[in-house]
């Protein structure tokens, strides 16, 4: 990772830290998690998007999923 996209996604992490605090979602995240949260960040870094939007949508995508996993999998 180039030091850009780093300082980014540090910028993501401090707002998901200051907007939801310590979520649930921080623990035991599965390795398609990771890789979609990456994705999600690249896509939002490579078209010069807040790093605001990116944390909402990572949210957003961690609910979602961790919703669709506990009605269809678990």
């Amino acid at each position: 990772m180039n030091q850009k996209f780093q300082e980014y996604m540090q910028k993501v992490a401090d707002y998901i830290h200051m907007e939801y605090g310590d979520s649930e979602f921080n623990n035991d995240m599965t390795m398609d998690e990771k890789y979609v949260l990456k994705m999600i960040g690249e896509t939002f870094y490579q078209n010069n998007d807040s790093p605001i939007n990116a944390a909402n949508d990572m949210m957003r995508y961690l609910k979602d999923n961790r919703a669709w996993m506990k009605h269809n999998v678990q």
